[in-house]
């Protein structure tokens, strides 16, 4: 039997000879851990019942199975579905109600200068605007009076999107998260989360890199400095120049 990974919000298929194949999708293992214990909390509809941009629907009972097992192993967030980069965060709950599949998600704060940091500032400022949720699995369709039905096999992982494939699935409520589980050790305001799986090498110049950062934020007395890194560069030059002469 043939079965196909779909994210439903690009509508991208990648076909596997056996149901047990990852599909290239990441693991939460592999979820960077906060910076600093932090990070954001979104809830709302990953997916409903409603017909979506292409003209398809989930059945009521179509996460009846997948969903336990999904849970089980954890399911990883990606953004927009971009299996080749690493998760930006992990379902913290999911459950199916009434209107569709409903949960929250958590996003560890990220490093300045990753694109996961991006992401992070553009959904807390707001200048990503609604976000959405999509969700990327094996789907089984069947027709039901003409319309087309989804059941899901697997459940692999949750997207964030910045367009919505279904105008109903979208975070309905995002709010500061602490206390964010850390994936290595560390701890104090200095203390920097990394994953445990990073080699010792990799570790230590992520570690000088985050330290550098802290000291740049400490001399711009800005704790929480939220800018990218062409921003960062700005400041630190326009700090350099208000400097005193001696």
């Amino acid at each position: 039997m043939i079965y196909e990974y779909d994210s439903k919000a690009l509508a991208k298929r990648f076909m596997a000879s056996t149901p047990t194949a990852n599909f290239g999708i990441p693991t939460i293992k592999e979820v960077s851990g906060s910076v600093d214990g932090t990070g954001l909390e979104l809830s709302g509809f990953f997916a409903t019942w409603d017909v979506d941009s292409q003209d398809e629907s989930f059945h009521p009972s179509a996460f009846n199975t997948s969903l336990p097992r999904a849970l089980k192993l954890g399911i990883p967030v990606l953004y927009n579905h971009l299996k080749n980069e690493a998760p930006i965060g992990f379902v913290k709950s999911c459950e199916v109600q009434a209107g569709g599949l409903f949960g929250s998600i958590i996003l560890p704060k990220p490093a300045l200068g990753t694109k996961a940091y991006d992401v992070y500032s553009a959904i807390q400022n707001g200048s990503m605007g609604n976000v959405s949720f999509s969700v990327g699995g094996l789907w089984r369709r069947f027709d039901v009076g003409g319309k087309v039905k989804l059941i899901c096999e697997r459940l692999l992982e949750c997207s964030v999107t910045p367009l919505a494939t279904n105008q109903f699935a979208v975070s309905t409520g995002v709010q500061a998260a602490v206390g964010v589980k850390s994936l290595g050790g560390g701890s104090g305001p200095d203390a920097l989360w990394l994953p445990q799986t990073m080699s010792s090498k990799a570790k230590a110049e992520a570690r000088t890199r985050y330290m550098a950062h802290r000291r740049l934020e400490k001399a711009l007395d800005m704790l929480d400095l939220e800018l990218t890194v062409r921003s960062l560069n700005v400041a630190r030059s326009r700090a350099l120049a208000l400097q005193p002469l001696v």
